[in-house]
């Protein structure tokens, strides 16, 4: 099982490195720190933590912008679906750490984290542009 949890890093890390970015939203602040980790796990996951915390304060300027552009019940739903959204986002992260995988296990756990938090900060920048419309 350990393998298997490995290999979704690894594709994405590989994805990463084959093509430049590892998301359309990551910030060049992590694409020059990942050139500099140069395959090295801690700094990879050093890297991954930085990012994660750039993406976090995108997401939540995201939602607080579109908190603003909604009706109190739009607003009731979106607060609903995000603290659901936080709990699925960290039992899911979690799940891809197996305390027996090590290194490559946290990685992976780090590295899912980052790519959930990238992709619901897009998708409220997104619904943003939609109410603008």
């Amino acid at each position: 099982m350990k393998t298997i949890l490995a290999i979704p890093i690894f594709a994405a890390l590989f994805t990463y490195s084959a093509f430049g970015k590892a998301s359309t939203s990551s910030s060049q602040e992590f694409d020059s720190c990942i050139e500099r980790a140069a395959g090295v796990t801690f700094d990879n996951i050093n890297c991954i933590t930085a990012e994660t915390e750039r993406q976090d304060n995108r997401l939540n300027t995201a939602y607080k912008k579109l908190l603003a552009k909604l009706t109190n019940g739009q607003q009731s739903q979106l607060k609903a679906a995000q603290r659901a959204w936080i709990v699925f986002r960290d039992k899911n992260s979690a799940y891809y750490y197996d305390p027996e995988g090590g290194t490559d296990a946290h990685m992976a756990s780090v590295f899912k984290y980052l790519e959930m938090t990238t992709d619901r900060a897009s998708e409220l920048e997104l619904q943003i542009l939609q109410q603008e419309l």
